[in-house]
């Protein structure tokens, strides 16, 4: 059994450690997924983004090094076997990956099944706007990808909206604020608190702890 005795920190104690707009561009590495060219490509990287295009995946492990994914919702993911191409691929990343920043590349109106499976997306947009609307957006996805309480905010959400119960919540959100005030994963990796995870859980902490808090950690030191 793990106890949280006393008051429970807070995770706006972790408003400090907080990156700068500049930290966050020469850091958080963005991953663009269309099997067409991206016309954006070069004038977003010539305004200092960090940004990888790629025709299509193989798996949804292929996203794990990036923060940010705007991925066309068809003609990319024919591994994945579905119909619903791109829109499957966000659904899938989302469920993996679930602090990462989605945009969707999407013009057309689609089914209730692709809009359900959209909603995993934080963003829907066409590729052809104008620069400054996506540098608007890749600024913003930054700034969510790179405040540790906002990082947080959306893998709490996650776990809540996936039924966990409050207290695995807590237990979990105290570790995350532990191991980013003390600038070590440990906390989170500790096997009493992983073995203490319902099922199925400890794989989404565990590769959560190696990315998301591994990162932040890392641009503290």
């Amino acid at each position: 059994m793990f106890f949280t005795l006393g008051k429970p920190a807070s995770v706006q104690e972790l408003i400090r450690f907080k990156s700068s707009d500049l930290e966050l561009k020469s850091r958080e590495k963005i991953l663009i997924i269309d099997d067409q060219p991206f016309q954006r490509h070069e004038a977003l990287q010539a305004n200092g983004f960090r940004i990888t295009k790629i025709d299509d995946i193989n798996s949804v492990e292929q996203v794990e090094p990036y923060s940010i994914i705007g991925c066309d919702i068809e003609g990319v993911g024919k591994s994945f076997g579905s119909d619903y191409q791109g829109a499957h691929v966000i659904s899938e990343i989302r469920k993996a990956y679930p602090d990462k920043y989605l945009i969707a590349f999407t013009g057309a109106s689609h089914n209730a099944l692709y809009s359900e499976m959209l909603k995993a997306a934080d963003l829907r947009t066409t590729k052809g706007v104008d620069l400054n609307s996506w540098i608007q957006y890749l600024e913003k996805a930054l700034n969510t990808v790179g405040d540790p309480r906002e990082r947080w905010f959306r893998m709490r959400s996650f776990l809540l909206t996936g039924g966990y119960d409050t207290f695995t919540v807590l237990q979990l959100e105290q570790a995350y604020i532990k191991s980013i005030k003390n600038k070590d994963a440990a906390p989170l990796k500790s096997e009493r608190l992983l073995k203490s995870l319902p099922d199925g859980l400890a794989p989404l902490i565990v590769k959560f702890t190696a990315t998301a808090v591994v990162e932040v950690i890392k641009a503290l030191h």
